[in-house]
């Protein structure tokens, strides 16, 4: 069943507003982004990774000669399409920058699109009254601006959310809506998406005629506007209502043309969805050798074209459809390949968790600025509505010498906040710089035990041994118990020796001062498996090169402390560890799959373990952070910049 995708109501809105970009001034570099904006909107249904980098470079270009316009269309560009790729954190920040400027520069149209994008970022994040106030709000605004294409979208989205939260009488009253809208405006693209919008209710009710009877009614109107992809798309839709009908004939009649749509036009997920809902009609038909056919068929397509939920769903299908035969060897097998490509999916989400976290991250700092930006825009709004009111009521003196108290006090309060922070910053700044004094101290101390560890213990115990060694030849040789306990005592010398210069080696940071911190880490991997508590794995890439000192020391401590915390706390029976230098930036993970912990529980009970990690990443100029649940094992991040 194809959904009023939320790809159509981005493509809508962008052909909409294609025609409204605008030319702040005559010069080239204005002009060079909106071909950019133009050429990404052309671009993105049919290579969505071109329509981004346009956007990007559309983006930095106008970022460059402050084109407010510019910055607005590429923000709402780059926002469709992370929201097309399901980056919704990423979108939400650039779709909010536009918001910001359109309401800078009071505009209704450009103002509705982004609110309308905004609410289908809610929806993906299963926000319902965030989405459904969102969009409620670009109804208003698309009233005022009165462009039926936009409240058509607006209305449609807003029946999408209604669909996904299984309100279909309400998803029908708003779908008809946007029909009714678009016939009286005689748009015809628009009514062909609220009628599939209407037959998609239909069918999700199993009320397969009244499904059908809009599906028809669009099959006539798609060749109107030449939408040759709706068109096989709704063939496909056809065809599944006469399977529902349990009409096999004519749906099979419409899979046959859908198909041969779908292979002109190249569009392969689509195909396989099509051999997979095939297979399905012949198993109700009870015929289960061809539903292995197009099974087959349609497990081949999807791993060609690595659409893994796909081949997840034709491996569970296979199993079913083999049992079912009585051939319980090939539905075991097949089995055996759904629960492995199963666990593959649930790794790879896993692994994607690390990416997740700095999509945060840069998430947030970029949702700062942009509310930055809009105290900026509210503080400039209210002091020219104050020079319009001194204005308009200078002869009412009283009222005017209020006004310039009550803006007196105003600017008292800024400064006020203003010294408070300075002085805030100096506090920070004081306290990193006793924390760095803290850290140099405990390091010239670890050299200072280093060194009279080496020197002196180390020498007495040498000079022992040598003393104890002259010995060897006044041992009674038929004395058996002479001889072993000579041997023991010496051999433990032997082991003293060895213990007090590797502890030497260690506490003057050993191996990461002189073969690297790469060699540092092996041979701290290799020390926790051989205690055999703990497997233990190292990556390293882009790490050919020494890095700075203090950068290989910091990074090798603050690793030291991390596989400390692991085995005093986690129960974990692996620790990954992976270094990735890129740049002028080095990126360190380190995961285990212990019992993990509450990350804010941890934070409040005042443990110093987290602050000291953060501290010492503070100390390189880098960041570290933590991500962690119960039962569910614990990341940590650290990034370093490795020019200091």
């Amino acid at each position: 069943m194809r959904r009023i995708p939320e790809r159509v109501i981005l493509f809508l809105l962008s052909v909409t507003l294609l025609g409204k970009l605008g030319f702040a001034a005559n010069s080239s570099d204005t002009i060079k982004v909106n071909n950019l904006l133009r050429q990404s909107i052309s671009l993105q249904r049919i290579n969505v990774d071109s329509c981004y980098l346009l956007a990007a470079s559309a983006y930095k270009i106008a970022q460059q000669i402050n084109y407010q316009n510019g910055i607005r269309g590429a923000c709402m560009r780059i926002g469709s399409v992370l929201i097309t790729q399901g980056y919704n954190d990423s979108a939400m920040g650039f779709i909010n920058r536009a918001i910001a400027i359109c309401e800078s520069l009071n505009d209704q149209e450009r103002i509705t699109g982004a609110l309308i994008l905004k609410s289908i970022i809610f929806q993906n994040r299963g926000q319902k009254d965030s989405a459904f106030a969102t969009i409620y709000r670009a109804l208003r605004y698309s009233d005022r601006a009165k462009n039926p294409v936009l409240k058509i979208g607006a209305y449609c989205t807003m029946a999408n959310l209604s669909f996904d939260y299984h309100e279909y009488d309400k998803a029908l009253r708003e779908f008809n809506v946007a029909l009714r809208l678009a016939k009286d405006a005689n748009l015809l693209r628009e009514m062909s998406d609220a009628m599939t919008g209407i037959g998609n209710v239909y069918y999700k009710q199993n009320l397969f005629t009244k499904a059908l009877n809009y599906y028809l009614k669009n099959d006539s109107l798609l060749p109107l506007i030449n939408d040759d992809i709706g068109y096989a798309q709704n063939l496909h839709d056809i065809a599944l209502c006469y399977a529902g009908l349990k009409q096999a004939g004519k749906a099979l009649s419409f899979y046959s043309k859908a198909l041969k749509a779908y292979k002109k036009y190249g569009m392969q997920n689509e195909e396989a969805n099509l051999y997979y809902n095939v297979s399905i009609l012949y198993n109700d038909l009870q015929m289960p050798d061809s539903a292995i056919y197009f099974l087959n068929q349609s497990l081949a397509l999807a791993i060609r074209i690595h659409q893994l939920e796909k081949s997840m769903e034709c491996y569970k299908l296979l199993a079913e459809t083999w049992a079912a035969k009585g051939d319980y060897m090939k539905a075991y097998q097949f089995h055996v390949q759904f629960n492995m490509l199963n666990d593959s999916i649930l790794n790879a989400e896993k692994i994607s968790s690390i990416s997740e976290m700095q999509t945060k991250y840069e998430t947030a700092k970029k949702e700062q600025q942009i509310i930055l930006l809009d105290q900026q825009n509210k503080t400039k709004a209210a002091q020219r509505n104050a020079l319009i009111a001194g204005s308009t009521l200078l002869l009412l003196a009283l009222f005017i010498l209020g006004f310039y108290y009550v803006q007196r006090n105003k600017i008292s309060r800024k400064n006020q906040e203003i010294a408070e922070q300075k002085i805030k910053g100096l506090l920070n700044e004081t306290e990193i710089k006793t924390y760095n004094a803290m850290i140099e101290g405990q390091e010239e101390e670890r050299k200072r035990i280093a060194a009279d560890l080496h020197d002196r213990l180390g020498s007495m115990l040498a000079t022992v041994k040598l003393l104890f060694s002259s010995l060897d030849n006044e041992i009674d040789p038929i004395n058996l118990d002479n001889n072993e306990q000579f041997s023991t005592a010496k051999s433990l010398l032997d082991e003293a020796c060895g213990e007090v210069r590797r502890i030497s080696h260690n506490l003057s940071s050993g191996i990461a001062m002189s073969s690297g911190l790469v060699a540092a880490l092996e041979e701290l991997c290799h020390s926790v498996y051989q205690s055999k508590l703990i497997k233990c794995k190292l990556l390293a890439y882009g790490m050919e090169q020494r890095l700075d000192q203090p950068i290989e020391l910091g990074v090798y401590r603050m690793i030291q402390e991390l596989f400390s915390n692991i085995l005093k706390h986690a129960k974990a029976s692996n620790i990954n560890v992976q270094l990735n230098h890129v740049g002028e930036s080095l990126n360190v993970t380190v995961e285990d799959d212990g019992i993990g912990f509450n990350v804010e529980e941890k934070r409040k009970s005042g443990g110093m373990g987290l602050y000291n990690l953060e501290r010492r990443a503070a100390q390189l100029n880098g960041i570290y952070t933590v991500d962690s649940y119960p039962g569910k094992g614990t990341i940590s991040i650290i990034e370093i910049p490795t020019t200091i």
